[in-house]
């Protein structure tokens, strides 16, 4: 494992019932990398601490385009988020829904997404996922949604690249079990 001072200090902290030290951030950033192996690695975790009512961040980062985050208990350990303010995903409100084709129609980026503007045909583009991602559609347009699913799969029985209609006033879950797979759950 290798640590860089990034734009600011550390210090390692070892307790007396540890095995290993840990870092702890004082002020600044870390960059913190390291491998399985004994290849370089590409990608990378930054640590960036923040000022008084701030929040400090972990960002994955590195030369790949798209890079994920996992947090991997150990044995049949659970990954544990405690606070009273609870899990915070992204939300966006105010979609207008465009174009009749999964080509022109609007994409979908955040996992909470409200449309407000629906006109007749147009429609909303999910996008691509992996098993375990989902995202939320809520429709408060005045006309139905096509809501399609991302190139080459399928929403519930529906062909692949055929738009699930989401009724005005309703909302839909779609879950991915697969990147071709996705599930719709409808709200009542």
């Amino acid at each position: 494992m290798s640590i860089t001072d990034t734009v600011g200090t550390y210090e390692t902290v070892r307790t007396p019932d540890s095995v290993a030290s840990r870092i702890r951030l004082v002020k600044g950033n870390l960059r913190v990398t390291g491998t399985a192996s004994s290849a370089s690695p590409a990608n990378y975790v930054d640590l960036i601490g923040a000022i008084a009512n701030g929040a400090p961040t972990i960002t994955a980062g590195g030369s790949d385009t798209d890079v994920n985050l996992s947090l991997v208990p150990q044995g049949a350990g659970a990954v544990t988020v405690s606070g009273s303010g609870g899990v915070r995903v992204s939300s966006t409100i105010s979609i207008s829904a465009a174009g009749t084709t999964q080509g022109t129609a609007t994409l979908l980026t955040s996992a909470y997404n409200g449309i407000t503007t629906v006109g007749a045909g147009s429609g909303v583009l999910l996008k691509t996922g992996v098993a375990g991602d989902s995202q939320v559609v809520f429709n408060g347009g005045a006309n139905p949604v096509n809501v399609y699913p991302p190139t080459g799969a399928h929403i519930n029985q529906l062909a692949n690249n055929i738009p699930h209609d989401l009724a005005n006033n309703t909302a839909c879950k779609y879950c991915f079990f697969s990147a071709t797979l996705v599930v719709g759950i409808l709200s009542a």
